[in-house]
């Protein structure tokens, strides 16, 4: 019996050896080249020259090969300038992030001769002068973010030159990069974009200033692929026509532009989880939303919308804020029932009607906000069930009667209720009020016992 054992136990080793391969290690002439990398050793990097390079922090090696295919140094506290000739000679490259640190250099040159690089990101690491004709010639690129260099620029305004080439990119982030044009019309053959970040494009003087400006081509966003849209802080306007075609839509902010007319369905975006058109022009009813079960944040501010509260069907919605418009009609009371809703700000509208009473109210709400309203009647008991509740205003309103709202023994570290010129809150048992207009603070010990 001891032959069949050991001829078992031969064909396990064996087995293992097949499905647990040993990985080959670094090559010497590339860990000399990261070695190399950077003029000064002012970083948090533990590099140790006597150990595989396939093992240190930030390093991705080719299983079979040892050849360093993944250089992620991300927030790594490097500063200094970086040496270009090292680096393009490692020419397995794949993905070079170099995000969050701090460069006071050019961009390398060169990097286009890393022809298998796929994803290139330099966001918020301090590079500086003009971004390098070469990035246009990396046609391998899938994901491009050059997010956040404030003292980077374009040679040109047209930022063509740039991505006209690489139409292959999935990401493309220019966050805070100097951009003064309309979109070009040539982004349409970036067919397989899926997630676009344009926030920022023109930074100047004290605040953020924006000059990409223009209208949003539609045929931009025929393609479904799209995950991720942020338009953000542009100056772009007109009407929005294209959404019915982002079926696969995750992200989409649009706020701060000067995007005008109606918004006509949303009924297609059902895997949107963020959406933000706030500060806009946006006018007309917003229908239903009921199809957005898996929304989570919803800012619908400072617009020009009307008619009824729109109707929701999410379960994991943590902030909606529809502030600043001309919603009416009554609140519907499921709203404070929602269990992971956070903050509700339905201010400066024209709800009207009373606040009905609700139960199983959601413990995660720590805000609502309905001053400047119509609403009318009173303030339902239930307000009482929110525990987890610290800011409440209805202030500017047409309530006729304000009763004592019971929020004892809820464990309550402070309370904020805003009612007309005066600021209630409470700490504890003891309820405190502020008259604004002459500042004058007193205390009512009204559940003293």
């Amino acid at each position: 019996m001891r032959f069949p054992v050991l001829s078992l136990l031969f064909l396990f080793i064996i087995s293992l050896s097949f499905h647990n391969p040993i990985s080959a290690q670094c090559l010497d002439d590339q860990k000399s080249l990261l070695l190399t990398l950077f003029d000064s050793e002012d970083n948090d990097l533990s590099w140790t020259p006597n150990t595989d390079c396939c093992s240190w922090e930030g390093i991705t090696c080719d299983s079979s090969t040892g050849h360093v295919i993944g250089l992620d140094l991300t927030n790594q506290s490097i500063s200094g300038s970086i040496n270009s000739t090292s680096l393009i000679s490692i020419s397995s490259l794949q993905s070079l992030n170099l995000s969050l640190n701090h460069f006071n250099c050019s961009i390398p040159s060169g990097l286009d001769s890393l022809s298998n690089l796929t994803h290139l990101n330099l966001s918020f690491s301090g590079f500086t002068g003009l971004v390098p004709i070469e990035v246009s010639r990396m046609k391998s690129l899938v994901s491009l973010d050059l997010s956040f260099l404030f003292s980077l620029a374009l040679p040109s305004p047209d930022f063509g030159y740039l991505i006209g080439n690489l139409t292959g990119l999935r990401e493309l982030h220019l966050d805070g990069i100097q951009i003064s044009a309309p979109v070009p019309e040539f982004m349409v053959e970036l067919v397989n974009l899926s997630s676009l970040h344009l926030v920022y494009c023109n930074l100047s003087g004290e605040f953020p200033s924006n000059n990409l400006s223009g209208r949003v081509p539609s045929s931009l966003f025929m393609t479904p692929s799209f995950k991720t849209i942020d338009l953000s802080s542009n100056n772009f306007q007109g009407e929005i026509e294209w959404l019915g075609n982002l079926t696969r839509l995750i992200h989409l902010s649009l706020s701060d532009n000067d995007f005008s007319g109606q918004i006509h369905s949303l009924s297609s975006l059902a895997q949107l989880e963020s959406l933000s058109f706030s500060r806009n022009r946006f006018h007309g009813q917003i229908s239903s939303l009921a199809n957005l079960s898996q929304l989570s944040y919803l800012d619908l501010s400072s617009n020009h919308f009307s008619g009824q509260f729109p109707s929701l069907n999410s379960t994991c919605l943590l902030s909606l804020d529809l502030s600043s418009n001309s919603f009416s009609g009554r609140i519907p009371s499921s709203l404070f029932m929602i269990p992971s809703l956070r903050t509700i700000q339905l201010n400066h509208n024209q709800f009207d009607g009373q606040l009905d009473e609700f139960h199983n109210a959601s413990v995660a709400l720590s805000g609502i906000f309905l001053s400047n309203n119509k609403l009318q009647g009173q303030i339902p008991r239930s307000v009482g069930q929110l525990v987890g509740l610290s800011i409440l205003d209805l202030s500017w309103n047409n309530f006729n009667e304000l009763q004592i709202i019971d929020l004892s023994s809820n464990g309550f570290t402070g309370i904020w209720m805003v009612w007309g010129p005066l600021i209630f809150w409470a700490n504890g048992r003891r309820w405190y009020y502020k008259q604004m207009d002459k500042l004058l603070i007193m205390a009512k010990a009204w559940w003293e016992r």
